[in-house]
């Protein structure tokens, strides 16, 4: 993984724009002293284009107020707000999927159930959930691009904004959550679909019921072998347990078969 570093130096006169694979190590190793603090970093699709983009865009502000390694990289601290907020506005056109401040990405902890979350998803976005830090944020095309079913995406969502305490984009859909009021609402129109769809279901079966359409599930058995069942379950002393294997089947469907009377019993 590669990022993009905005990164102002302790004397706040010149701001550091790059890329690297490393920057706690990067940073540590240019001339000037870095303010860690003051420094965010983002992760791209491109850095290198997104650090060409910056440095033509902010070329007159280039400063030279150190002489060594990386002396061509510096600009004008008073860049930085706008350069932020142009990184921002584009973050769909640079391709960004993550960013966070310095601190968030190299010195926090992730959450210990991070693991439990990603293990199920698709590889490359298991890669890009793992990649979220305290106070970060994400971006994904679609909602669908991050689970099958809307279980797995609300999930998914809670996890990174409450646990996380990240913010997740959905670019096509114009979506972002970033708080608990989003997801508040989320949620509420979930459990709403859910309980509207399990409600038409049993209207339905109930219509089906009325018209003489609805049976439930044929049974494997026909009457003279329920009777059967029915006459060694009332045996004094017999295991239930033994009596639902001989006839393979479990202990909650052989209580069913004994007490239902309506059971749809297989012709002969």
């Amino acid at each position: 993984m590669t990022y993009l570093y905005i990164a102002p130096d302790v004397k706040k006169t010149g701001l550091k724009i790059g890329f690297s694979l490393e920057p706690n190590v990067r940073l540590n190793k240019v001339v000037g002293k870095i303010d860690f603090d003051k420094t965010y970093l983002f992760n791209c699709l491109n850095n290198k284009a997104v650090e060409k983009f910056c440095h033509k865009y902010f070329d007159k502000f280039r400063i030279k107020i150190y002489e060594g390694d990386g002396d061509t990289e510096w600009f004008n601290i008073c860049i930085k707000q706008v350069a932020m907020d142009l990184i921002f506005r584009n973050k769909k056109l640079l391709g960004i999927v993550n960013h966070g401040s310095f601190n968030s990405m190299f010195t926090r902890k992730k959450k210990d159930n991070s693991k439990k979350i990603l293990i199920k998803l698709k590889s490359d976005v298991a890669a890009a959930l793992y990649n979220v830090v305290d106070g970060g944020y994400i971006s994904f095309n679609h909602m669908i691009d991050i689970g099958k079913n809307i279980e797995t995406i609300r999930h998914i969502i809670q996890w990174v904004v409450v646990d996380m305490n990240a913010s997740i984009e959905f670019t096509s859909q114009g979506v972002i959550f970033d708080s608990r009021v989003k997801l508040n609402i989320l949620n509420s129109l979930v459990d709403f679909q859910k309980l509207r769809r399990d409600g038409l279901q049993k209207q339905g079966i109930e219509i089906a019921k009325e018209l003489g359409k609805f049976r439930g599930r044929i049974s494997q058995f026909n009457e003279d072998t329920i009777n059967e069942i029915k006459e060694k379950f009332s045996q004094i002393g017999v295991n239930k347990s033994a009596l639902a294997r001989e006839y393979g089947i479990t202990r909650q469907y052989l209580y069913k078969l004994v007490d239902n009377n309506s059971i749809n019993v297989a012709a002969l």
